[in-house]
């Protein structure tokens, strides 16, 4: 999944960055009620990430700077659903959990030949998202 996808230009410097999850896991519990047949449910616990990062920065230095690295984020995910039992063996449901990685941050300094600083450039971003999950479930007697 392709989170952040950009470029940019200051001062005849090109910045162009790029941000993905590889894969995306939860450890997480829930507690609910129960009305007959329906399951209303909080659910939270852990969050974990294997993110592709890279950047690439060109300007009126010697040459171009460019990064690409794959980095292992873990934060926490909370949410809520409700799941309905429509057969003994059979239920449908909806979930809504939230995602929060913390933050990603990467900087970079460009030097000209004559290995003068150039630029600074630094990014200070948040991975954060929602989901809607629907469900089916199959219980074995």
């Amino acid at each position: 999944m392709e989170i952040n996808n950009r470029g940019f230009s200051v001062g005849g410097v090109n910045f162009s960055t790029k941000d993905r999850i590889d894969y995306l896991g939860t450890v997480r519990g829930r507690i609910g009620y129960a009305f007959d047949d329906l399951l209303v449910y909080g659910t939270g616990g852990f969050a974990y990430a294997g993110r592709s990062q890279s950047t690439s920065v060109f300007g009126p230095f010697d040459g171009a700077f460019s990064e690409n690295k794959d980095k292992f984020d873990t934060g926490y995910t909370v949410g809520g659903g409700i799941e309905y039992l429509i057969d003994p063996h059979v239920s449908l449901g909806l979930e809504y959990p939230y995602t929060d990685l913390g933050k990603s941050d990467w900087s970079a300094t460009g030097r000209n030949a004559a290995g003068i600083v150039d630029f600074n450039a630094k990014t200070n971003d948040r991975t954060d998202f929602s989901t809607l999950w629907a469900t089916i479930s199959y219980r074995f007697d």
